[in-house]
């Protein structure tokens, strides 16, 4: 059938959106008016703003700021982490939690690894969960609501690998899935039962 499209926003700097799991609402990536940190901008030599995550009804009304960027200069002391820094947001990170209380996105932090947080969709409880550079969120089974990101370690002796791991939305690690993950068994990780 036809896909109706809805423009939602009309400053041209949206872009990302997606529809929450009720369709009432849609969470999209706006770029603020300051660049983002530690970017020397693109090819043309113009900066790289920073991204800010909104959330609107699906009607165009309530479009609200769930999460802002941040930079080190905001806070002022030489303690600034990776995962403190909200400056670019990956565009297809954008997932929301299987009961649509909260998003889940992934943020630049460092060279090898981005930085998977969450926040509520009413604002609250931002938060750093894990270093990562891809994100799934599980929808069904004993770990529904947990999240498989891909990690970029380092072997004891030298050299680096990339595997997929399961962690808690509160960041406990649960446990490698291994380097690939269309050789899951996802029937047997998703019917799995406490």
């Amino acid at each position: 059938g036809m896909k109706e499209v809805i423009r939602l926003t009309a400053s041209g700097k949206d872009r990302g959106p997606v529809l929450s799991q009720d369709g009432k609402k849609v969470v999209f990536l706006r770029k603020s008016d300051r660049e983002a940190h530690g970017e020397h901008g693109d090819d043309s030599g113009s900066a790289i703003l920073a991204d800010q995550i909104w959330i609107v009804d699906i009607d165009g009304e309530n479009a609200k700021i769930l999460v802002r960027d941040r930079n080190p200069d905001d806070r002022g002391h030489d303690k600034w982490r990776g995962e403190d820094v909200i400056a670019h947001i990956e565009d297809d990170t954008l997932q929301f939690s299987p009961d649509g209380k909260r998003l889940y996105f992934i943020s630049s932090a460092w060279v090898t690894a981005g930085a998977l947080h969450s926040v509520n969709v009413d604002g609250t409880d931002e938060r750093f969960i894990a270093s990562a550079n891809t994100l799934k969120v599980i929808g069904k089974g004993e770990y529904t609501g947990c999240v498989i990101v891909s990690q970029h370690r380092y072997f004891l002796t030298g050299g680096s690998y990339d595997w997929y791991y399961v962690f808690t939305p509160e960041g406990k690690e649960i446990g490698p899935l291994g380097d690939d993950l269309d050789a899951v068994d996802w029937e047997f990780l998703y019917a799995m039962h406490n």
